[in-house]
Parts: C-alpha cells; structure tokens; sequence
C-alpha cells in the first residue's frame, strides 16, 4: 500500500459495487484500461448523466483496480458476491489512506475488543487524530467530516462490515474465504486482511 497524505476525495465516490465488476469482467475479457476507456466514452457504460461523471466513475475506478497487485481480476470473478463485495472494500482501503487506517485502527479494534457499536464518539476521535498529524487536515470542517463519516458507513454498510438502522449501526465479523486471505497475505495487502478479519 502507498503512503500518501491524507484526503477527503473519497466523499466525492459511491461504493461503485456493479462499476466495478463490470470493469473486471471486460478485463477478463482480454480488453485493456484504455480499450475500456475508449468502450466508455463511446457507449457511456455506466450509464452517468454528464461526460465529466461517465470519465470521472471510470478514471477513479481504474485506479483502484491498477492499485490491487497480482491475480486481482481471476480471483475477484470466482468469488460469490459477498467475496467480490469484501474485494470492492479491499480496493478502497488499498486506495485511499485515510479509510484504510479508520477501518484498522477503529473498525479492527472494536472486533477484537468485541465491541461492535460504530459511533459517533468513534468517527470524532479518529479524525480529531488524524487532524493532529496532517496540515492539510487540520483546516477541514466540521460539516465534511460528517459527510466522511457517511461515505465511511456507506462504504463499510456495502461491504458487509457493517449493518443496522441509520441511528444504530452494528460491526458484523465477516468470513474471508481462504483464497482472498492468501491473495491478500502475497501481495503486500496483510494489513487489509487484518482489518477485515479483527485480527492482531
């Protein structure tokens, strides 16, 4: 995983579930990114209502399927929907720093002490921390932190690490086949299975 600073670019992109897939699915194909590229700008397969969105959705998927090493693609087109969900996460903790170390050192933690209630209190300490450690950090809002904090439910509700009423959201401990822990554990990403599992 790349060490990069912290951003809130993440409140700006859905979870993409079914974007995502599809992208996979025409790179098992034998397409290429930029033949992908080029299928989208001409036939808009996302469906997106403006030409700056349709690039948009394809450019910020794109990087986090190039982000993820190895058999990726095999590996995601074999798993049930839950596993493929479970890979959607991983992709977006491997992009994005910052909800990467919120499911690690927040989400993580809370299953390993088994205490499964996400918070406010829980969202307010981690970005109070990361606010300490990052200039550019420091100078956010209080009105898009809580825009991150719902991108954050959103993306882990969508993932299958989270679940409950909107007032009440309760982590689940997930089953992670086999397979994604060993494609994990090869490349690189130990830190990620860790964080899906609960583990030390």
């Amino acid at each position: 995983m790349d060490v990069k600073d912290y951003s809130m670019g993440l409140v700006k992109y859905p979870f993409w579930f079914s974007e995502e897939r599809k992208i996979i699915e025409l790179l098992a194909y034998g397409m290429s990114l930029t033949d992908i590229k080029k299928k989208n700008q001409a036939e808009n397969l996302f469906g997106a209502p403006s030409a700056l969105r349709r690039d948009q959705i394809f450019n910020h998927l794109s990087s986090r399927i190039s982000a993820m090493e190895g058999p990726f693609v095999s590996l995601f087109l074999k798993e049930d929907v839950a596993g493929q969900r479970l890979l959607v996460l991983a992709s977006i903790m491997n992009w994005d720093r910052m909800f990467f170390e919120f499911v690690y050192y927040v989400v993580r933690e809370k299953m390993i002490t088994g205490l499964h209630e996400l918070t406010e209190k829980d969202f307010g300490m981690f970005f109070r921390d990361v606010q300490t450690k990052s200039e550019r950090a420091a100078k956010w809002q209080e009105k898009t932190l809580r825009r991150m904090a719902g991108a954050y439910r959103t993306f882990l509700s969508e993932g299958g690490l989270l679940e409950g009423a909107a007032g009440k959201k309760t982590i689940r401990k997930v089953f992670v086949d086999p397979d994604i822990e060993e494609y994990l554990d090869g490349n690189g990403m130990t830190a990620i299975r860790k964080a899906l599992e609960g583990e030390r």
